[in-house]
């Protein structure tokens, strides 16, 4: 007799890569973490026969400051700073590009603003080229980023914070899952320790949100993301919080679900 893998049902997948994932230690983009992450993005998209699935990618400003050879925090920088670093960052989709190709996927490249997701018609839009991309009979992922050179400070305009962005993302295609990769192993007790992960995240956790949680290299934190994920919780979608750093961690929660040697991350399931 032989056994079949039984895997979860998704409707859609939104995944959210962090800019301290991307980056090596000298704060140049990890190639080889990139390429990891696509090879476990497209297993899943195989394994679960997914056309629903989108990749939200933080990083670009990040990636122009490598390119101008400069190290500053993207949370310093100005507005035109921000801009002007943001053109020179183009890298990281290339790199995006080519490790898709590996795998014989397309990168479908879109960078949006909150307007978009706003504006009835630019969502119908947005929806109608989605739906187009997922019905080619030729493998396409949808990779999606804010598009900093014509963002404002105005939150009309403008996510902030591609926590964010991936929320948008998630209530527009209705997905049913978010996974969002960073640097530590979830929502920690104490940074220090991994074995401090909160395994299923509740009100009472509240308390725990560590005020020095946030991104070395992006502009996002831990406040922000648990805010996103106790939203989308209420709208029926599970969210995951994971280390990105570790390998086949995405893969792993999607996949086979089951924590332990030294695998942990925090979930965030649908209100009852």
């Amino acid at each position: 007799m032989t056994s079949s893998i039984v895997h979860p049902q998704y409707r859609g997948i939104v995944v959210k890569v962090g800019t301290d994932v991307l980056l090596t230690k000298n704060h140049t983009l990890n190639k080889k973490r990139i390429r990891h992450i696509i090879e476990q993005i497209m297993r899943v998209k195989r394994e679960l026969r997914m056309r629903h699935f989108i990749l939200v990618t933080s990083g670009k400003v990040t990636a122009g400051l490598a390119a101008y050879g400069r190290r500053r925090p993207p949370q310093k920088l100005t507005l035109p700073e921000k801009q002007k670093y943001a053109t020179a960052g183009n890298e990281l989709y290339e790199i995006i590009r080519h490790s898709l190709l590996e795998h014989k996927c397309r990168a479908n490249i879109t960078e949006v603003t909150r307007k978009n997701f706003r504006d009835i018609v630019e969502r119908d839009n947005m929806l109608q080229a989605m739906r187009s991309i997922n019905e080619d009979e030729k493998d396409g992922l949808i990779v999606m980023n804010e598009n900093d050179f014509v963002a404002t400070e105005e939150l009309d305009y403008s996510f902030g914070d591609n926590d964010r962005l991936a929320e948008a993302a998630v209530m527009l295609t209705r997905a049913d899952v978010l996974a969002i990769l960073t640097s530590t192993h979830g929502i920690q007790r104490d940074l220090k320790s991994p074995i401090s992960t909160i395994e299923i995240y509740t009100e009472d956790c509240d308390q725990f949100i560590l005020k020095d949680a946030q991104s070395k290299n992006g502009v996002g934190g831990a406040d922000v993301k648990v805010d996103v994920c106790k939203r989308l919780a209420k709208e029926g979608v599970t969210s995951h919080i994971m280390n990105g750093t570790t390998d086949g961690i995405l893969s792993h929660v999607l996949l086979d679900g089951r924590r332990g040697n030294g695998i942990n991350w925090t979930t965030f399931p649908p209100d009852a």
